[in-house]
């Protein structure tokens, strides 16, 4: 373990060694901005500043950039960025970020939530299934790797997701339109308009839609999706910036399906088991749906959101005070047939948060927030029948709230060195009241936590930046529900313990970015997510959060980088390497409870070895207008998707080996700017991609796979 370490770190100091030399011999030449790279502006540290100023691990992609690569949804968005996994579920997409993400993000009562936080301009979002919705008039996104425990608090241990949409501008009317057409029926519209009402008083408006059949033969894993935004600024001064914004999305169709695993021997891998009928155990003949006495197989998605908050900021002279108040009504209905089950499930939320900070000026020398943070979620009246086992859950009470008080400051040592401090003091608060089958159970439990960050930046050169920090960060405790006895059990937080050295750098006067990242995690009391079978004569099984004993290790390297080889040429490349180990700790994850698994020395799930994306852009310039496109290629090496890996009676099912997805896309742009068309395709090659694995019975394995290959047409206007 100890030459592991050191092996990273050498290699990644021998990288800092040979960029410091580089940066030396083009230090006297500055970029300029028609020759160096556009650098993204990115608001990470609740400031405003360039990501190749940023020392945190952090990517970003502008909205501008995924319309033109034919991207509707946060999945595809972010899939490119190192060291992110995607797992899709019929209880929404899941995100993992250096291999650590949760199998079961929060539901029934569980108030443990994902180690990945997902932001919508700012503000929480508690349920997986939301962060789609969001995805409209987007302005960019922003992936925070590793903990972020001061300014971001609890159950941010892998990371944060951030988007955020488009503001409105003052003294300017604008409007844009794109549409969208392509194969399985897809018709995407998206409308954005801004209207500015008077000097100090803008609207922007922006409304999507998105359609699609199904990928799978039987219909699922479709599109049917409308929302809209409304966003109103308020300047009456130079000093007072008020923005009120209210939001609404409806997701309908029949929602995500389940294949039987493996795929190979079929003439498509998206070929789905139809559900005119479905009996349980499968092959019994003992029917829960779709034959005489029993109700029809029909499966339904019903989703419904609601969102208003506001951003008040006021400059005090000496410093900026912020304001975001924020509530949300959330409800989804589904009938689902997934994993060989059926069940009618319907889950409410009413979500609050208030956040209070200030902030430094822009300015000054010594940068520095701090806040209040208040979060209520409200989950009562969650109901769930689940036709296969014949249960009922029904959720009468289910309470989460946090609060936290919370401060960082970053302070010049010299004109070149900078130190970084912070603290986040956390309360953690559920508690939950559960009917299953007749059995009432209830649980309810406090978490109190400090996390800390403490770091260092230097300026190699003006155009080099090394950073390095240590953290830690907590994942609350929560509740989980046997799904033989109905017995609400607990588990506790999950601890980690960060060390972090990275590498910024500028190179030929802007034209070639390159940073580089290494890392190391030990966490404690790690919450793992299985599935076992409690009685091998039963076709029930338990899924189960239970935290690990012992040190559980996640470590890695990453370098990403664009090289602007010409004016009209662009290469883009990630590389990423990485290392987990579970605990030397045993887990029931046999046929019967006793059955134990030793988990020490394996890896974690979907934490893939190595991985890397390779893109290449070009632009032809003509009299009329400007032709880019654009490829695309991500290699994966193989990894385990679920832990059942370990035990099942074929674990290759439950294992994803190494592949490569590209895509494609070319676009057309008026000279003036105000027209553009393109061509997109994504995953050319056609290659089916295991995101969840499920067991159907004792043997059966069915699972999620990710889309299929997809073409179309954009056509966009831009109006002022």
């Amino acid at each position: 373990m100890k030459k592991l370490e050191k092996g990273i770190l050498a290699a990644f100091l021998t990288l800092t060694a040979a960029s410091q030399s580089h940066a030396d011999m083009a230090a006297d030449a500055p970029a300029t901005a028609d020759q160096g790279l556009q650098e993204i502006v990115v608001t990470a540290q609740r400031r405003s500043e360039s990501i190749e100023k940023t020392p945190l691990a952090i990517s970003a992609v502008t909205g501008e950039a995924l319309a033109n690569e034919g991207v509707m949804n946060l999945q595809d968005a972010i899939s490119l960025m190192p060291s992110v996994q995607i797992q899709a579920s019929n209880l929404g997409t899941g995100f993992y970020i250096r291999g650590i993400g949760s199998r079961i993000p929060g539901v029934f009562g569980d108030g443990s939530g994902s180690p990945v936080s997902t932001y919508s301009d700012g503000i929480f979002q508690s349920r997986s299934e939301i962060t789609n919705l969001m995805f409209l008039d987007v302005d960019r996104i922003e992936v925070l790797r590793g903990p972020q425990g001061t300014l971001y608090g609890r159950n941010n241990n892998a990371g944060a997701v951030n988007i955020l949409s488009n503001d409105p501008v003052l003294g300017t009317d604008s409007a844009t339109v794109t549409l969208q057409y392509g194969n399985y029926s897809e018709q995407h519209a998206e409308a954005a308009g801004n209207i500015a009402v008077s000097d100090t008083v803008a609207i922007r408006a922006a409304f999507g839609s998105e359609r699609h059949t199904g990928y799978l033969t039987n219909g699922l894993d479709d599109a049917d999706t409308q929302s809209g935004r409304v966003k109103v600024l308020i300047q009456p001064s130079e000093a007072l910036r008020i923005l009120l914004v209210g939001d609404y999305t409806h997701n309908g169709g029949l929602g995500v399906g389940n294949v039987d695993i493996p795929t190979s021997g079929r003439s498509s891998p998206w070929v789905a088991p139809g559900y005119a009928a479905l009996d349980f155990p499968p092959g019994s003949g003992n029917y829960v749906c779709g034959a005489s006495g029993t109700g029809p197989c029909t499966p339904m998605q019903d989703t419904k959101n609601y969102d208003f908050h506001a951003q008040v900021d006021w400059n005090l002279g000496w410093g900026i005070a912020s304001f975001l108040p924020a509530y949300q009504n959330y409800h989804s209905q589904y009938q689902q047939v997934f994993s060989a089950l059926y069940e009618d499930n319907s889950t409410p939320l009413r979500q609050n948060s208030e956040e209070l900070r200030l902030s430094s000026e822009a300015d000054s020398a010594v940068k520095w927030v701090g806040g209040l943070f208040y979060l209520r979620d409200d989950g009562s009246g969650l109901y769930d029948h689940n036709f296969s086992f014949d249960t009922t859950i029904q959720n009468s009470v289910d309470i989460n709230e946090t609060m936290a008080i919370f401060g960082q400051a970053t302070v010049p040592v010299t004109d070149r060195f900078r130190l970084t401090g912070g603290l986040r003091y956390t309360r953690d608060y559920f508690k939950t009241v559960q009917v299953t089958t007749g059995v009432s159970e209830d649980a309810a439990s406090d978490f109190y936590k400090l996390t800390y960050k403490g770091g260092a930046e230097f300026d190699l050169t003006s155009d080099s930046l090394l950073y390095g920090e240590v953290s830690n960060g907590f994942r609350q405790g929560g509740v989980g529900q046997s799904a033989n006895t109905g017995t609400i059990y607990s588990f506790g937080p999950e601890t980690i313990l960060a060390y972090e050295l990275g590498s910024k750098n500028k190179f030929m006067d802007g034209k070639l970015l390159f940073n580089a990242d290494v890392y190391w995690y030990q966490y404690k009391g790690y919450q793992l997510d299985v599935n076992f079978y409690p009685d091998p004569a039963s076709e029930v099984y338990e899924t189960k959060t239970s935290n690990l004993p012992g040190i559980t290790k996640v470590g890695g390297a990453e370098l990403e980088g664009a090289w602007l080889a010409t004016p009209a040429d662009r290469i883009d490349f990630t590389t990423t390497y990485e290392y987990t180990r579970f605990a030397d700790a045993s887990v029931a994850l046999g046929s019967v409870a006793t059955d134990l698994t030793d988990l020490g020395g394996r890896e974690l799930p979907r934490a893939p070895k190595w991985a890397g994306t390779l893109g290449y852009g070009h632009t032809w310039d003509f009299t009329k207008g400007s032709v880019t496109g654009h490829v695309d290629g991500q290699y994966s090496s193989n990894y385990v998707v679920d832990l059942l890996y370990f035990t099942y009676s074929n674990p290759a099912l439950f294992r994803q080996s190494g592949y490569e997805l590209y895509n494609a896309n070319v676009t057309w742009t008026a000279q003036n700017g105000h027209w553009s068309a393109g061509l997109y395709g994504r995953n050319l090659s056609n290659r089916a991609v295991l995101q969840q694995a499920n067991p159907a019975g004792p043997v059966a394995v069915v699972g999620v796979i990710g889309d299929p290959r997809t073409y179309g047409i954009r056509l966009t206007g831009n109006f002022k």
